[in-house]
């Protein structure tokens, strides 16, 4: 049987279930999951969802693909369903799938985390043939369809509720816009496309595609299945140790690379880097998305995390590498390798905390700055000075109090380090402060 006859074997068993009144009545067994709108069966893997098209004409800006029957983004969507999106999640849990996590930028958190899944279209009215829903959307800045690389399943969150704030309800029902598929990193979604796209990113970029249009009102079926349906899994968790081959190193070649699976299994074991980009590059052509959680060695020195980190900051893409959200108690990479628009006073729009270290014999010098602008008193409300405030730190503890005592100031702390000073030696200073002074920059001198 050929996939053509089964997919219309399943419409027809959905329209027996419509005409039934199987859709307006859940049902559970051990194969099908039946809710309003959505079908589901548990052995070939497969949900269907009874959708339409909206409002949206060519070249309207496409900011979801599917959203709930309670949505009101109709004019910025593809496609409306009846389902309630806790209702797809469901569904998506029952063929067998896990909900993965979305991004939280505040958390480092900057990819959606979960396995994939792929979404068709069938329009029954033969007004166009099926075809993946990414399709249907056009990236006028790239100059092409969006690409088709499926779509994680992050499963939206709850949360607390409005009338009753000591409850919680599922966020995709009950806050707009009710997205089920979003085109940008929407937490609330249900699924999320897999890469970093920021709403303020990507918005106005994505557009219906005039070349199908699926005009209001026009019934469609939204096939969704499974990226693997034998189980395999693209998401691999990996805590990723990088130390010294001995105390003299001093270049990228003597690092040495630990890699550690979710199960404890070791994949490479005190490895050179080359060696551990070859197992990133292999999982990828396998289909699997690394996550990374990258712990610094206390005995490495400054320059040579700034310079790892900058690798791996190449590495990381849509079909590479991704970071996770750093340790307890440690530095996100990227906070070695900052936008150079931080180092300068003059460039900054806000000035944040300095904390200057300096090695000198192995002793650690530190210093606090606070920095208070001083400005023009008149219509012309120019800025005059930068005043210093120089706290003079004599043993890393006394930071956290002599940021509060002198506070409240940016949650924000620019390092400037000497280039030997290690990364142990930072963290006495910095593992207490974090927790409130959440982003850090580091300078090396």
């Amino acid at each position: 049987m050929n996939s053509m006859t089964r997919l219309l074997i399943w419409l027809v068993l959905f329209l027996v279930l419509v005409l039934n009144g199987c859709t307006t009545h859940p049902k559970v067994t051990a194969q099908v999951f039946v809710r309003p709108g959505v079908f589901a069966d548990k052995v070939d893997k497969r949900i269907i969802l009874d959708a339409e098209g909206t409002e949206a004409t060519k070249n309207t800006i496409i900011e979801y693909l599917v959203i709930g029957a309670d949505s009101g983004h109709g004019y910025e969507s593809l496609f409306k369903t009846m389902a309630k999106p806790s209702d797809v999640k469901a569904a998506l849990e029952f063929i067998g799938m896990t909900p993965g996590r979305a991004t939280d930028y505040s958390k480092a958190r900057l990819w959606p985390k979960g396995e994939r899944v792929s979404c068709m279209v069938t329009c029954p009215s033969n007004s166009f043939s099926e075809r993946k829903i990414e399709t249907m959307i056009y990236n006028n800045r790239e100059k092409r369809v969006m690409t088709a690389s499926g779509f994680t399943f992050i499963g939206s969150r709850q949360i607390p509720s409005r009338e009753k704030p000591s409850q919680t309800v599922f966020a995709a029902d009950a806050r707009e816009p009710n997205s089920i598929i979003s085109d940008y990193n929407e937490p609330d979604s249900i699924l999320d496309v897999p890469r970093f796209a920021p709403q303020d990113h990507v918005y106005e970029s994505m557009v219906l595609n005039p070349e199908f249009v699926p005009g209001e009102g026009r019934p469609v079926k939204l096939i969704i299945e499974p990226e693997n349906k034998n189980g395999k899994l693209r998401v691999q968790d990996i805590l990723m140790r990088v130390a010294l081959k001995s105390q003299k190193s001093t270049s990228l070649g003597d690092l040495r690379i630990t890699l550690t699976d979710s199960k404890g299994i070791k994949l490479c074991d005190n490895a050179e880097l080359s060696d551990s980009v070859k197992i990133f590059q292999k999982m990828a052509e396998n289909g699997q998305d690394p996550f990374l959680v990258i712990v610094y060695d206390a005995n490495l020195p400054l320059k040579l995390i700034r310079d790892i980190s900058s690798i791996l900051a190449a590495l990381e893409q849509e079909n590479g590498i991704k970071i996770d959200e750093p340790a307890e108690g440690t530095l996100y990479y990227k906070a070695f390798i900052p936008d150079n628009k931080f180092r300068e006073r003059k460039d900054r729009l806000a000035q944040p905390w300095e904390l200057h270290l300096i090695k000198d014999n192995q002793l650690i010098k530190a210093e606090l700055i606070k920095l208070e602008e001083i400005w023009q008193e008149d219509e012309s409300t120019s800025l005059v000075e930068v005043k210093e405030h120089k706290y003079n730190l004599t043993q890393p503890s006394v930071l956290l109090s002599t940021l509060k005592n002198n506070g409240p100031g940016l949650p924000v702390i620019i390092v400037y380090a000497s280039e030997d000073v290690t990364n142990g030696e930072l963290m006495q200073y910095l593992s207490s402060v974090i927790g409130e002074y959440p982003t850090v920059h580091v300078f090396i001198e």
